[in-house]
C-alpha cells in the first residue's frame, strides 16, 4: 500500500508517506541533494532521460532528481522500500518546484512505477527462497533467443498478412523550415526544451512532416510524442509513459506507427504483452490492431 499526504513547504509542495517523517526531503534544491548524495560512496548514480537517479542500497532508497531540461524542474523524489506487517511497502516523498496541478501530475506519474517496484521486490523475495533449492538455470538458450527474435520481427514487419508501414504511404515529405513550437498545450509548456530541440533538429521521422520528441516521466519511464515540423503543433496523444506502449518503428513516408507494451489490471498484474498498430488520421492516432507478441529474450 502507498499512502501519501500533500503538504506545502515554502518553495514547493511535498508529498510524503503518512507516519514516516524520517522519509521527508530536507534538501533545499536539486543541486544540494545531488551534492550531498554524491558524497556518499555507497550510492550509485545513472541518468534516465531528464532525471538523475541515485540508488542507496542501505534503504533501499531510490532518489530521482530533475535536470534543468525536465518539465518538473526543480523537483526531487525520494522512494524507499520498507517492510510493514510482513509485506513490502513503498514510502514516497516529493519536493516539487512547479505549480500545484503539475506537482499532482508528477506524484501520479510515479504511482504505477512505485507499485511495480514494490511487487517486484515482493516477487524477488519469494523467488529467492524458491530458487535456493533449484540448480536449473532459467536463462534462455541461443536457439530460443533467435526464434524469439524471428517471431517478433515477423509481427512488427507485418509478415504473413500483418500491417506494414508501406501499406499506409503519405503523399509527400515536408522539406521546408521547421516552425516554432506551438505553446498552446500543457505538454508543450512543460517540455518546451525537449520539443523545441526536436524541431530544431528538423528531422522528419513520421507521416511526412512529424519529428519525435521524448522526455522522462519518472524512473524507467519515457514519453514520446510527434510534433509537426510544418506547423509546430504536437499531436494530442503521447506514447510510452509508465504503462503505455513504446514506439518500435516509424518511417517518414508512412502514417503507420508500430508500438509495443504490456497491459495491466487494476492490481497492476500484467494481463498480456502486445504489438500495437496505429495510423494517423488527421491529428489523431487511431488504433487499428493489437497483436499478442512475446517479450524480447536475452535483453536486460
Amino acid at each position: 500500500m502507498i499512502t501519501a499526504l500533500l503538504l506545502c513547504t515554502g518553495w514547493a509542495v511535498q508529498v510524503h508517506a503518512e507516519g514516516r517523517a524520517r522519509g521527508a526531503i530536507t534538501y533545499a534544491s536539486p543541486q544540494q541533494a545531488l551534492a550531498a548524495l554524491r558524497a556518499q560512496p555507497s550510492i550509485s548514480e545513472r541518468q534516465e532521460n531528464d532525471w538523475i537517479v541515485l540508488y542507496d542500497p542501505a534503504g533501499p532508497v531510490f532518489w530521482s532528481v530533475t535536470t534543468p531540461a525536465n518539465g518538473w524542474h526543480p523537483s526531487i523524489v525520494r522512494r524507499e522500500l520498507v517492510a510493514e506487517d510482513g509485506q513490502v511497502a513503498m514510502q514516497m516523498s516529493v519536493k516539487c518546484g512547479v505549480s500545484t496541478p503539475d506537482c499532482d501530475a508528477l506524484a501520479q506519474s510515479f504511482q504505477a512505477s512505485n507499485e511495480r517496484l514494490r511487487q517486484r521486490a515482493d516477487v524477488q523475495t519469494q523467488a529467492a527462497q524458491s530458487l535456493a533449492a533449484e540448480d536449473a538455470s532459467d536463462e534462455p538458450t541461443a536457439a530460443e533467443i533467435g526464434e524469439n527474435a524471428r517471431i517478433r520481427e515477423a509481427i512488427f514487419s507485418g509478415e504473413a498478412g500483418g500491417l506494414k508501414l508501406a501499406d499506409y504511404p503519405v503523399a509527400k515529405v515536408y522539406r521546408g523550415p521547421a516552425a516554432a513550437l506551438d505553446m498552446s498545450t500543457r505538454e508543450a509548456r512543460m517540455f518546451k526544451t525537449r520539443m523545441s530541440a526536436a524541431l530544431k533538429d528538423g528531422k522528419v521521422e513520421f507521416a511526412g512532416e512529424y519529428t519525435v520528441a521524448g522526455w522522462g516521466c519518472g524512473t524507467s519511464c519515457f514519453s514520446q510524442t510527434f510534433i509537426s515540423l510544418r506547423t509546430g503543433k504536437p499531436l494530442p496523444q503521447s506514447l510510452g509513459g509508465e504503462l503505455g506502449p513504446n514506439i518500435v518503428r516509424i518511417d517518414p513516408h508512412s502514417a503507420l506507427v508500430v508500438a509495443e507494451g504490456s497491459e495491466y489490471d487494476s492490481n497492476y498484474d500484467r494481463t498480456g504483452h502486445y504489438a500495437y498498430f496505429y495510423v494517423l488520421e488527421g491529428h489523431t492516432l487511431k488504433l487499428l490492431r493489437k497483436v499478442a507478441v512475446p517479450e524480447a529474450l536475452g535483453e536486460d
